[in-house]
C-alpha cells in the first residue's frame, strides 16, 4: 500500500513540472476582442493580432473580400494597411494585423493600399493600386528593411481638375503626379520620424488655399502613418497694364477686401481665386488721373487684362436750354451718370472717340438730340461742348365723334290670311357719325368699326345701317400722321317706339302693319295699315354728341 502511493506522488510530480514547461512556452495570447498594448512613442499596437479598422463606408452596395498577405517582417508583428477609396480622401480606411494576412469586404471601386505601421521596415512599392470588380482579391505588401524610426506621409490632392498636374516638394525633394480619373489624386512619402516641412504646387489655374501651401507636419510616433489633405483651388492670372505714365513712376493697385501690389513697370498682376464682382482702385505718385481708376471685373480662369491710361482729361459740358430753371435734367455719357439743376453739366474724359451719351427723359419735354457720341481729340485746352435743345412736348392726339340718328323704323307685322299668324320684318335705324380729332400730327386717318359684325368704314363722316332692336357700340380709331393712336367708343341705342303686333282673324282675310314688307296680305284694309303708320313713323331726331374714352375736346 505504501509503495503504491509513493509511485502516485512520483507521477504526479511529473505532471506538475511538465504543465509548467507547458505554460513557460506557451505564446501570450490576449483574450479575444482585447486591445494589442501600445508600441513606444504612439497610440498604435506594435505585437499581438487586432481587428480590421475603418471608417464607415457606403452601404446598401455588395462587397468583395480582399485579403492583404505581408512578407518581410517577423511573426506575430503589429502591420498596417491604409485604404484609400476612389483616391477621395473622404473615404478612407486603415487595417491592423498581427498574422500575415488581413482581410476587409469592400464595395466595387478603384483603391490605393499602402502598408505600414512596422517601426524598422518600409513597405516596396510604397502603394498598391487596385480596383475591386465584382470579385474578390489576394494582394500582397511587401516590407523591406528600412531605417529605425520612419513614418509615412500621405497627401491627397482635393479642388483639381482631372489632367492636371500637382506635386509636393519636401525636405528639398520634389514629388509630382497628374491627376487623371481616379488616379493621380495621392503623394506617399516615407521619412524619418520627426517634424518635416513642405511645400505643395499645381499647374496653371490652380493654387494651395490659404494656409496649406507651406506647412510642417510632427507625426504622433515612430511608424505612424500621416495623412494631409492638398486642398487647391481655381485662380485666374489678373492683369493691369498702364500707359502714359514716365517710365519708372511708382502706381498701384488694389483689390478690395485682397492684396495691393505696387509696380515701377508697366504692368501689375495678380492671382485671384475664381469668382465674381472684385473691385478694384488705381494710384499713382504722378498728377495725372487714371481712367478708369476703380472698377469692378470677374476671375473665370481665363486671363483678364485691364487697361490702364494715364493722361490729361478734357472738359466735356453738356449745356441745355429750354428748361424752366432749376428743373434737374441728366446726362449718361460712356456708362457714367451726372445730373444738374444748372444749364450746364460737366464730365471729364480722355482723348477718345465715339463715347456715347444718353439724355435722361424730362416730363412734357422732348430733348434734341436725346442720344448721340462724343470725341474728345488730343491737344485742346477747351472744353468740348454739346448742346441740348428741350422742347415742349405735342399734347396728346385727342379725338370725339357726334351720333345722329336720321330714321328709326320699327318692325312691319303681317297677317297670313285664314291661319291667324303674324310674320313681322326686323326694325332697322339709320344714323350718321361725324368724327374731329386735335392735337398730334395731321393729317389724320378715321376708321370706324360698327360693332354688329358688318364691313368696317374709314372718313370723318359715314352712315350706316343698324338692324335688329339691340343697343350696339361703335368704334373710331383715329391715328395721325407720327404713328400716335386714339381710340374712342360710339354708344349707338336703338330709338324705335313699341309698336305691339296685330291680332290676325282665322276667317280667310289678311291684314298688314307697318310701312314696308312682303305683300303677304290683303291691301283692302289700308285704312289699318294708314292707322299703324300714324302710329309707327318716328320723326329724324338727332342725338347730342355721345361721350367717349377719349382725349377731352380742346
Amino acid at each position: 500500500m505504501i509503495d503504491r502511493l509513493r509511485r502516485l506522488l512520483v507521477v504526479a510530480r511529473v505532471l506538475a513540472v511538465l504543465l509548467l514547461v507547458a505554460v513557460a512556452l506557451a505564446p501570450a495570447i490576449p483574450p479575444s476582442g482585447a486591445t494589442p498594448p501600445d508600441r513606444p512613442g504612439g497610440s498604435s499596437p506594435t505585437t499581438g493580432p487586432g481587428p480590421i479598422r475603418e471608417l464607415p463606408r457606403p452601404t446598401g452596395a455588395p462587397t468583395y473580400d480582399v485579403v492583404f498577405t505581408e512578407t518581410g517582417i517577423p511573426s506575430s508583428t503589429y502591420w498596417e494597411v491604409f485604404i484609400v477609396r476612389n483616391q477621395s480622401f473622404p473615404f478612407t480606411s486603415t487595417g491592423a494585423a498581427a498574422p500575415s494576412t488581413a482581410s476587409i469586404a469592400l464595395p466595387n471601386g478603384t483603391y490605393v493600399a499602402i502598408g505600414g505601421g512596422v517601426v524598422d521596415r518600409t513597405p516596396s512599392p510604397a502603394s498598391v493600386n487596385f480596383t475591386v470588380d465584382g470579385r474578390s482579391l489576394a494582394l500582397t505588401i511587401v516590407f523591406t528593411s528600412a531605417a529605425p524610426s520612419v513614418d509615412t506621409l500621405i497627401l491627397v490632392e482635393q479642388g483639381l481638375g482631372n489632367g492636371t498636374s500637382w506635386g509636393v516638394n519636401l525636405s528639398g525633394s520634389n514629388r509630382s503626379a497628374t491627376v487623371e480619373g481616379p488616379f493621380g489624386h495621392l503623394l506617399d512619402f516615407v521619412e524619418p520620424a520627426g517634424t518635416v516641412n513642405y511645400t505643395m504646387f499645381a499647374g496653371p489655374g490652380y493654387e494651395p488655399t490659404a494656409g496649406s501651401g507651406n506647412s510642417s507636419l510632427t507625426c504622433p510616433g515612430p511608424g505612424d502613418f500621416c495623412v494631409v489633405g492638398a486642398d487647391f483651388t481655381g485662380v485666374t492670372e489678373v492683369t493691369f497694364r498702364e500707359s502714359g505714365l514716365p517710365p519708372g513712376t511708382n502706381w498701384s493697385v488694389r483689390i478690395r477686401y485682397g492684396p495691393t501690389n505696387w509696380s515701377t513697370g508697366s504692368t501689375i498682376g495678380f492671382r485671384l481665386p475664381n469668382g465674381t464682382g472684385y473691385n478694384f482702385s488705381v494710384a499713382a505718385a504722378s498728377a495725372l488721373p487714371a481712367f478708369p481708376d476703380a472698377g469692378t471685373f470677374n476671375a473665370s480662369e481665363t486671363p483678364v487684362t485691364i487697361p490702364i491710361a494715364f493722361e490729361p482729361l478734357t472738359p466735356v459740358d453738356f449745356q441745355e436750354s429750354g428748361l424752366p430753371n432749376g428743373t434737374t435734367w441728366a446726362v449718361t455719357l460712356d456708362g457714367l451718370p451726372n445730373a444738374s439743376t444748372s444749364a450746364v453739366l460737366g464730365f471729364l474724359l480722355p482723348n477718345g472717340s465715339d463715347y456715347p451719351y444718353e439724355v435722361g427723359p424730362i416730363a412734357g419735354y422732348v430733348a434734341q438730340p436725346a442720344e448721340g457720341n462724343v470725341s474728345v481729340p488730343g491737344g485742346i485746352e477747351l472744353a468740348v461742348l454739346v448742346p441740348i435743345r428741350f422742347l415742349l412736348a405735342p399734347s396728346p392726339l385727342g379725338a370725339r365723334a357726334s351720333l345722329d340718328v336720321t330714321a328709326v323704323l320699327g318692325p312691319v307685322y303681317s297677317c297670313v290670311a285664314g291661319t291667324g299668324q303674324v310674320r313681322s320684318t326686323a326694325p332697322y335705324e339709320n344714323v350718321s357719325l361725324n368724327a374731329t380729332a386735335w392735337n398730334g400730327t395731321a393729317p389724320y386717318r378715321f376708321d370706324w368699326d360698327f360693332g354688329d359684325g358688318s364691313p368696317n368704314a374709314t372718313g370723318a363722316l359715314v352712315h350706316h345701317t343698324y338692324v335688329g332692336e339691340e343697343d350696339r357700340t361703335a368704334v373710331l380709331t383715329v391715328v395721325d400722321a407720327a404713328g400716335e393712336e386714339n381710340v374712342t367708343d360710339v354708344p349707338v341705342p336703338f330709338q324705335a317706339l313699341p309698336v305691339p303686333p296685330p291680332i290676325c282673324p282665322t276667317n280667310g282675310s289678311s291684314s298688314q302693319v307697318g310701312l314696308t314688307g312682303p305683300l303677304e296680305i290683303d291691301l283692302a284694309i289700308a285704312g289699318v295699315a294708314a292707322l299703324f303708320v300714324a302710329v309707327a313713323l318716328v320723326v329724324r331726331r338727332r342725338r347730342k354728341p355721345s361721350a367717349t374714352r377719349g382725349s377731352p375736346v380742346p
